[in-house]
């Protein structure tokens, strides 16, 4: 940090400087904005069964997002970052499991092959909803706590492991096993190949 200081000395690197950082915090934060824009209007577009939205909704969406960011920082003043890197820790946990079924059924049930066309249609072969693959994402979930070392959350068995804070692999590994061995439960049809939507 000094040695950027340092550099800012003169007018035009300070110039420079000041551009470089303006220019990424607005890269980082029109891309946090589009990210959670989209995330809400998925949840949004799959409970009402709306695939396209107007555009006065999707502004709404990204204003929406944007001021609720701004008051949380706001608030969360003077030591948001460090609030944040906790939070963004602790969200692993909920990321792991899932992360372990997608990667888990593609690979080694579905061997890469999909049925695109029913993704989009809960009356073909892949339903509304997957029950074995909610149960275990919950399962995988549970399964972390113990072992979670974070300032938001202490699991109660860290000490085994000096502290450190193994829960991902513990979730990973335990919902992936999981998910493999009780998926041949699951009745639904697998393609034999990829299917793509006619055109």
């Amino acid at each position: 940090m000094s040695y950027l200081v340092g550099l800012g000395k003169s007018q035009a690197m300070a110039m420079v400087i000041y551009f470089a950082i303006c220019f990424g915090k607005i890269t980082f934060t029109t891309l946090n904005a589009y990210g959670s824009f989209m995330s809400l209007t998925t949840i949004v577009s799959a409970f009402r069964r709306q695939t396209v939205l107007s555009q006065k909704c999707r502004i709404a969406f990204v204003v929406l997002m944007v001021t609720a960011s701004c008051i949380i920082a706001l608030l969360s003043e003077p030591a948001f970052l460090k609030h944040f890197t906790h939070f963004l820790l602790f969200l692993l946990a909920f990321f792991v499991p899932w992360s372990a079924i997608c990667l888990t059924d593609y690979y080694l049930i579905s061997k890469g092959a999909i049925d695109i066309p029913a993704l989009s249609d809960p009356q073909q072969r892949y339903g509304f909803w997957n029950l074995y693959a909610i149960t275990l994402y919950i399962v995988g979930v549970l399964i972390q706590l113990p072992f979670i070392e974070n300032p938001l959350f202490h699991g109660s068995l860290t000490w085994i492991f000096a502290g450190n804070d193994v829960s991902w692999i513990i979730g990973w590994f335990g919902t992936g096993v999981l998910y493999y061995a009780l998926r041949r439960f699951d009745r639904r049809s697998l393609p034999a190949q990829s299917l793509f939507p006619s055109t």
